[in-house]
């Protein structure tokens, strides 16, 4: 909690603090410690569980970190902030589900980031694990304002958070909007075992963190066994 209230001591040098160039960030949720993504101004992804919240009725209060705050977009359903004056608090609640559509909120999710930025605040984007809702409106919003292919914004928000992993359905969403955005897809899903479906970036990352744990015995048996996993990890065979 001290890491997160003392940002600047750990996710800035001073002199960028002082001179107010402060960056875009993810929060690392696991070890308490602020990643610097773009040269921009201060954005954090948190999960719920590291702001000291005081429960009353359903509604949470957020305390001392709130100071820290301009504004915070709330995506959780049913966790309702009440939080000081100056904080203006957005509560945009979807659930984490592969048919939950977000298309509608990336344009109020954008606007609010922009704002922030521009006033030189630091807007928190709140869901509960920061593993795909918020790392879902991280990645679009590189996409949309930073122009990066989805590939290399899921990339570089994964190289800064390195547990996140949107739904299979947020990732859809996310390959039509860069289809609409670019004509082009960087990122398709597919299917490597019968009823999995899964984006290939992320399964390129599963199967060789899988292939390295194994013995090279072991990995042959696999490759031998069904060729087709392997074909699929190397983009030799791709499907929508």
């Amino acid at each position: 909690m001290r890491e997160v209230m003392g940002y600047y001591g750990s996710g800035v040098d001073n002199h960028t603090a002082k001179s107010g160039k402060a960056t875009f960030c993810l929060h690392q949720t696991d070890d308490c410690q602020s990643q610097r993504i773009i040269p921009a101004k201060s954005f954090y992804v948190l999960r719920k569980s590291l702001i000291e919240l005081h429960q009353r009725k359903n509604i949470f209060y957020v305390s001392e970190i709130s100071a820290r705050f301009c504004t915070t977009i709330n995506l959780i359903p049913g966790f309702r902030i009440s939080a000081p004056g100056h904080m203006k608090v957005l509560h945009i609640p979807v659930l984490d589900d592969e048919s939950t559509d977000l298309t509608p909120y990336f344009t109020t999710v954008f606007k609010e980031i922009d704002e922030a930025r521009k006033s030189a605040g630091r807007l928190l984007l709140l869901c509960a694990m920061g593993i795909s809702r918020s790392a879902t409106f991280a990645i679009t919003y590189l996409m949309c304002i930073e122009k990066m292919t989805l590939h290399d914004a899921y990339k570089h928000v994964q190289y800064c958070r390195n547990i996140i992993c949107p739904n299979v359905g947020f990732f859809q969403q996310m390959i039509d909007l860069e289809e609409k955005l670019y004509g082009k897809k960087t990122v398709r899903i597919i299917e490597p075992i019968c009823g999995v479906k899964v984006a290939d970036v992320v399964w390129n990352e599963l199967y060789q963190e899988m292939m390295e744990s194994l013995s090279q015995a072991d990995r042959h048996s696999i490759q031998s066994f069904n060729p087709h996993l392997e074909a699929v990890s190397t983009g030799k065979f791709r499907t929508d």
